[in-house]
């Protein structure tokens, strides 16, 4: 019942644990009439799962209660706490790099904006690169679930990281030949430019009549033929 229900997506974990024996332990939701909640030994997607205990879900405490204790979780990287004190340099955020390009007037300046964004190396790494180290610490955490799931998941985020690696590389190629085309937005896109001369306007007839001849001259009135 529960690999049925696993395999149509009606399976709904909760929460989940490792107990002293290192036997991964799952609390579920089962998508049925009754709304059970399952106990579950064993990777949820593995051959060697298997349930251990049925309740209802007004007794979902008590299948955290009946389910085997749990055992402090582990982490991902033992050399790192995260009660140490973390130093982290400043960065400059992708809507300040926007803002420079709306506010830029020459190519150079939207070149400096791309190749800042996509740095890889020094204390001063961009956003994008950074991006891509977040997707492979994720891809590193999903491996180490050691699940099947979590390894199908890792494997997804590694090749995310590698596509956010290779957009990098675009990006600043990019970057470089904006950098080298040395080129500047035209005079007429500023709003009012005071160094070009002003737009003609409609032509109006300023000139005024002669005194005693009017301005237009009524048609001569026509006598109708008899």
């Amino acid at each position: 019942m529960a690999r049925e229900a696993r395999a149509r997506g009606g399976l709904e974990p909760f929460e989940s644990w490792y107990d002293a024996t290192g036997d991964l332990i799952t609390l579920a939701y089962l998508d049925d009439e009754a709304a059970t909640v399952l106990a579950m030994s064993g990777d949820l997607d593995g051959p060697g799962m298997y349930v251990i205990g049925h309740f209802s879900d007004s007794n979902e405490d008590e299948a955290g209660r009946t389910a085997p204790p749990p055992v402090p979780p582990g982490v991902l990287r033992p050399e790192v706490s995260r009660y140490d004190e973390h130093v982290h340099a400043p960065e400059t955020t992708l809507q300040a790099f926007t803002q420079d390009v709306i506010e830029a007037r020459h190519s150079g300046e939207v070149a400096e904006a791309l190749l800042t964004a996509t740095e890889a190396s020094g204390s001063t790494r961009g956003p994008l690169p950074r991006l891509s180290e977040f997707v492979a610490t994720c891809a590193e955490f999903s491996d180490a679930l050691e699940t099947r799931q979590g390894q199908q998941t890792a494997a997804r985020l590694r090749m995310i990281a590698t596509q956010i690696n290779l957009l990098t590389q675009d990006l600043r190629t990019a970057g470089n030949v904006l950098d080298a085309a040395g080129g500047v937005l035209p005079p007429h896109r500023t709003p009012h430019p005071r160094h070009l001369p002003p737009a003609p306007g409609p032509t109006l007839n300023t000139q005024r009549p002669a005194a005693g001849i009017p301005a237009t001259t009524p048609a001569p009135a026509t006598t109708p033929r008899r």
